[in-house]
């Protein structure tokens, strides 16, 4: 397997960081983009073993920071759900850079609001998506994440330090309440995998009925049991056993 770090530009010209891997093998390959959780980053154990995870399916994997986290540049302010679907379009642009990159086999899998952003993104060049834990309205994203008294204070200074995000941008819930996600899922043409754990206590299930009554090419895997972040470790490759048989037939 080949295994690298990686820097390509953003929409805005700032370097976004990767991890790319592909197989060390002749030929062209299908490749996944894994999109990392608010208040996340490439690096994080749920996001490494499931690029690492696929990857040993002979498809290519793509692992990225989102504008201003992890090792990526940008400022606090440009962390915005319509950012990063521009972060997540500039992903696609380097993969199709990859001589190895099957540019017509190109899938995404988001967690939280990396599935949102990808969403967001509408890009005709992704065949199939996979969304994890993802909510599928604004107010309900928020209020899962903060308090009635840290959402006041953001929106009466028009900053707010979240763990290690120093000075979150008001913007980011103005420009969050822009983007309608199940008239996106509507309106999405490609297969979607919609993976949802039963003790989520960040995304309640009932995300996933709803998406269910908005998609239309939909396949749903519910775990029994399971976290936000799919902590544990049997239930974590039960969904990377599920992810890639599913990318096997939806993009192959």
């Amino acid at each position: 397997m080949i295994h690298e770090t990686v820097a390509f530009p953003s929409k805005e010209g700032y370097p976004l960081a990767g991890v790319l891997r592909i197989p060390d093998h002749d030929g062209t390959f299908p490749a996944v983009i894994v999109c990392h959780g608010f208040l996340g980053n490439k690096d994080r154990e749920l996001m490494v073993d499931l690029a690492n995870g696929v990857s040993y399916a002979r498809m290519a994997t793509l692992r990225f920071d989102f504008s201003s986290q992890g090792d990526s540049g940008g400022q606090p302010h440009h962390i915005t759900l319509g950012q990063q679907a521009k972060d997540v379009k500039a992903a696609i642009d380097f993969l199709e850079s990859i001589h190895q990159v099957d540019k017509e086999r190109i899938a995404i899998v988001g967690h939280d609001l990396g599935a949102m952003s990808a969403l967001v993104a509408q890009d005709p060049r992704v065949k199939a998506y996979i969304t994890i834990a993802m909510r599928t309205d604004g107010d309900g994203f928020m209020n899962s994440y903060f308090s009635e008294a840290e959402l006041r204070e953001w929106k009466e200074t028009g900053t707010y330090d979240c763990q290690e995000i120093h000075g979150l941008h008001i913007d980011f819930i103005h420009d969050l309440r822009k983007h309608d996600i199940l008239d996106l899922l509507a309106r999405t043409i490609r297969p979607i995998l919609v993976i949802q754990g039963t003790n989520d206590k960040r995304t309640p299930f009932e995300n996933a009925r709803a998406i269910a009554t908005h998609a239309k090419f939909l396949t749903v895997e519910m775990v029994e049991g399971a976290d936000h972040n799919f902590s544990d470790k049997k239930q974590r490759q039960h969904i990377i056993e599920v992810m890639t048989d599913w990318l096997l037939r939806a993009i192959h």
